[in-house]
């Protein structure tokens, strides 16, 4: 007995256990709580840019290893799953996303890296490039550059432009471009004035520059000009084409980030007297290393994990008619690279990482930013074991494709580990509708409204039911934040934009008002409306009226019609002249006819009114 009466107890017990459902957490907070904590990632400090506008304005967290220990750790905390493939989350961004980097197939709901790049692209369509525009994501083929024979002439440091005439300044006579690097401009003929001059770059590169132009406007053109981003590079159309095939019925999900490919010069002195390249906003260095020290040839070449994007034209995205991405997606840059494991330059390259290190059997793949240009075309170039190079732009080589989730993203399970990625929550939130007033005096028609994705366009309609209106519409998210709407244009048709938690459709209604007008036909001597407001007589109430015709006349009958002339009924009451109606749901008109009153009606008792009724009369006197 007592063994039944404890399994009865212990039966009563577990289904008294509350069930606890697997709430949704942000992917955001992931990264930022790891920071906070003091763990393997830190909050970025410094400038930033991670839309068009600079409007943002969230915090950013990344992950960064020093050590090998610490690689290993974060290999283990940022594996997601989304889209049906497995990504990285390195950083947040300042618009609250979570920037991915893509990680191969998933195997058995695991994400071990495999397969972790796609195809095998080249980084530049150019190798010996023809201008600054020809190198980037994007490209235009601005300048091409000329290879002669030089005549002995003059060679100036600078020009000046007049009456479309180019006068050198400045200038030395010689049969070869100066050692000193600091006399370009030359005329071709060798003379000291021409209408077309030419800027020597290297030895067997010269542009030629017309119309008054410069060096400055030669290198503002190939990289700040509305014409920039002209043609899509091979690995541009590489990630473009994977991401249509395998990511579109996602992209609702990804918020409108910059990938930044800064292509800013460290001033026109990589075009002029003391030579240079440039190499990226990242690097620069001189020309050559000829007679520098290999310490001095590191030191010239400047690190940088500044998020900032310079130039509007290196903004890559779907927003930026300057830098226009038909998707958001490109890849990451040398500064995000260089975020996720700090390095030193060893004059070629930097050591291997972890973190950006694969399996063996994977490839090796671009990163979004140049090395050098112009000249002969480097990427940046990070191989299988995390080392970071330059690699020849004309050479083919794996890509890894990033996207940005939008704020508020959330995962349904898992820790991050690779045995246990998190799981992507596209259930983002739900669309309630509560009703103050008129709880059934009304219709609502959405669309699937139980599984709404963050920014997503709500689109609803609110159809009341006849003789009722909306009085008042509001929509307010988790924390009675109201959120924005707009008519669509159909009727009874709204939107909004949905925010990052679960909003409630608001509607308040009322009973429809209209008018009630009086035609008045002739011999009317006065028609009294008993309602506070003709102008606003609420559906269904009762409306009273009383009709009081000139002397002579009488009321022969009424009409009272709606909008559509359909008639409305009505009746006497027991007051003099007093008559009533339902208002209906439209405005109406009372119309009152009359018949005037002859004088036999009055006062002759044996008229064809009262001829009856007296007959009647006299009977009755008589059988009594």
């Amino acid at each position: 007995m007592k063994r039944i009466c404890f399994v009865f107890i212990a039966i009563l017990l577990f289904f008294m256990i509350p069930v606890v459902h697997a709430e949704s957490k942000y992917l955001y907070d992931v990264i930022k709580e790891e920071a906070e904590s003091g763990g393997l990632a830190k909050e970025y400090i410094g400038e930033h840019q991670d839309t068009v506008d600079n409007s943002g304005n969230d915090k950013i967290y990344y992950y960064q290893s020093t050590s090998d220990e610490e690689a290993d750790g974060i290999l283990s905390k940022w594996n997601l799953l989304f889209g049906g493939f497995c990504w990285e989350m390195f950083r947040t961004t300042d618009s609250g996303g979570v920037k991915l980097l893509y990680n191969g197939f998933p195997s058995d709901g695991k994400c071990y890296g495999s397969s972790a790049t796609i195809g095998s692209y080249r980084y530049s369509v150019y190798d010996n490039l023809s201008g600054l525009g020809s190198v980037g994501y994007m490209y235009n083929r601005l300048y091409n550059y000329e290879n002669f024979s030089l005549v002995t002439g003059y060679f100036g440091n600078n020009v000046e432009y007049n009456n479309g005439i180019y006068t050198l300044k400045d200038a030395v006579l010689s049969s070869s471009i100066p050692s000193d690097y600091k006399h370009r401009y030359f005329c071709k003929n060798g003379s000291m004035s021409c209408t077309e001059v030419y800027y020597a770059h290297r030895t067997n590169e010269f542009y030629k520059l017309t119309g008054g132009r410069n060096i400055d406007d030669f290198v503002y053109e190939q990289l700040y000009a509305d014409d920039v981003n002209l043609y899509d590079s091979d690995f541009k159309k590489g990630i473009d084409n994977w991401f249509q095939n395998n990511m579109l019925n996602y992209q609702k999900y990804l918020e409108n980030t910059v990938f930044c490919q800064d292509r800013t010069f460290q001033g026109v002195s990589s075009f002029d007297p003391d030579g240079g390249i440039m190499y990226g906003t990242y690097f620069y260095h001189h020309l050559d290393n000829a007679g520098f020290s290999d310490e001095e040839y590191k030191n010239a070449v400047k690190l940088d994990t500044n998020l900032k994007c310079n130039n509007v034209t290196d903004r890559f995205s779907v927003s930026n008619e300057k830098a226009k991405l038909k998707y958001s997606v490109a890849t990451i840059n040398l500064a995000e690279a260089l975020l996720l494991f700090p390095q030193n330059y060893d004059g070629y390259g930097m050591n291997g990482s972890k973190v950006r290190g694969y399996n063996s059997g994977n490839n090796g793949y671009w990163l979004l930013s140049p090395y050098n240009f112009p000249g002969v075309t480097y990427g940046w170039h990070v191989s299988n074991t995390g080392s970071m190079y330059y690699f020849y732009g004309s050479n083919t080589n794996s890509i890894r494709p990033s996207v940005s989730l939008k704020s508020g993203a959330k995962f349904l399970s898992g820790n991050g580990s690779k045995d246990s990625p998190y799981i992507f929550d596209n259930i983002y939130s739900s669309v309630n509708v509560e009703v103050v007033n008129g709880t059934k005096e009304f219709t609502i028609e959405m669309q699937d409204l139980t599984q709404v994705a963050y920014e997503e366009e709500v689109t609803f309609k609110v159809t009341p039911i006849k003789g009722y209106q909306l009085n008042s519409l509001k929509i307010v998210d988790e924390d009675n934040n109201e959120i924005d709407y707009s008519e669509t244009g159909n009727k009874n048709e709204y939107t909004f934009i949905m925010p990052s938690s679960n909003v409630t459709i608001i509607p308040s209604y009322q009973k429809v008002k209209n008018s009630v007008e009086v035609e008045e036909k002739p011999h009317t001597k006065a028609i009294v409306i008993e309602v506070e407001d003709a102008k606003a007589v609420v559906y269904e109430d009762m409306v009273k009226f009383t009709i009081t015709p000139e002397e002579g006349y009488e009321l022969d009958f009424i009409e009272i019609t709606d909008t559509l002339g359909n008639k409305i009924d009505y009746k006497k009451t027991n007051n003099k002249n007093e008559y009533e109606f339902i208002m209906p749901d439209t405005d109406v008109t009372i119309t009152p006819f009359y018949r005037e009153i002859k004088k036999d009606d009055i006062i002759n008792p044996w008229t064809r009114n009262y001829t009856i009724p007296i007959i009647l009369f006299m009977l009755m006197i008589l059988v009594l």
